[in-house]
């Protein structure tokens, strides 16, 4: 009887228990990840290695003559590589969710998320050069907490203010993305009303071409949000329609132009050069 208690009290706690290194916790900032099923591991790796061509501020190096000094040289970029690869995983820790398919990246200041995704995802926009294959989108967190509407709400204003309500300001054409998972006191409904309060009735609601999107995703006991500029140019932060714009010239992908050119030759009617006949291929 004793064993079926402490059981229970272990099952408890493990469902509400949201402190730790590795969990997500109110007061963060980073990066909410949607990736494959059962490839949050291979997920976290290939978006570390991708995110340190953004973050690499190593300095350049200074020509030496000496033997001494290029081995000092030498040592200090040992030194500095070692660092550099602490430095990653500090900047970009892992963070469970318990949830499939969806991972936390926490990011420490002076790094931005939200200008940090924009800037990735518009390097991959304009290069077409795709370095991930189990990462499907990326959500920039600028800060989480409690999933509570009064928590949130105070949230909301502090994130919100810098983009909507300075003096002087044009009004903007803005939308709200909500998702709410494995939560049953918030309601999105409601939610996006208390959200387009805080922006303020001055700025447009457009939900084709938006300005600025406010990205509200909450999962089990935590709220994150961001603003986010760019958000539906950049296919809402999808990482494989970006790349997929690649293969699109007016209006027809690559793949439709390959189909539509194998059916074409397999139709084409050819004349062979010793009988005459005409035959189909």
């Amino acid at each position: 009887m004793a064993s079926k208690k402490a059981t229970k009290r272990k099952i408890m706690k493990s469902m509400y228990n949201q402190s730790g290194r590795n969990q997500v916790d109110p007061g963060m900032q980073g990066i909410l990840v949607f990736c494959t099923m059962n490839k949050e591991k291979l997920a976290v790796a290939e978006l570390r290695n991708w995110f340190t061509d953004f973050v690499d501020d190593t300095p350049a190096k200074e020509e030496s003559d000496s033997a001494d000094d290029i081995e000092d040289s030498l040592e200090k970029e040992l030194k500095g590589l070692k660092t550099s690869r602490s430095e990653r995983k500090e900047q970009f820790m892992w963070c469970k969710t318990d949830m499939d398919c969806i991972v936390f990246l926490q990011t420490q200041s002076p790094l931005a998320p939200a200008d940090f995704v924009y800037k990735v995802l518009s390097d991959l926009d304009r290069n077409k050069v795709k370095k991930t294959r189990y990462t499907m989108r990326l959500h920039p967190v600028e800060r989480t907490c409690r999933a509570f509407m009064d928590d949130i709400k105070d949230l909301a204003k502090k994130i919100c203010s810098p983009h909507f309500h300075v003096e002087n300001q044009a009004p903007r054409k803005w939308a709200c993305e909500a998702k709410v998972r494995w939560n049953d006191i918030i309601k999105k409904d409601e939610l996006i009303k208390e959200i387009a309060d805080i922006v303020g009735g001055k700025h447009v609601v457009d939900l084709k071409s938006p300005e600025l999107t406010v990205i509200i995703e909450i999962f089990k006991n935590i709220c994150a949000i961001s603003v986010v500029r760019g958000y539906h140019e950049l296919k809402k932060y999808n990482i494989e329609k970006i790349y997929e714009g690649k293969e699109t010239q007016n209006g027809t992908s690559q793949h439709e132009k390959t189909v539509v050119a194998a059916k074409r030759d397999a139709t084409q009617v050819t004349e062979e050069p010793e009988s005459g006949k005409r035959t189909k291929r």
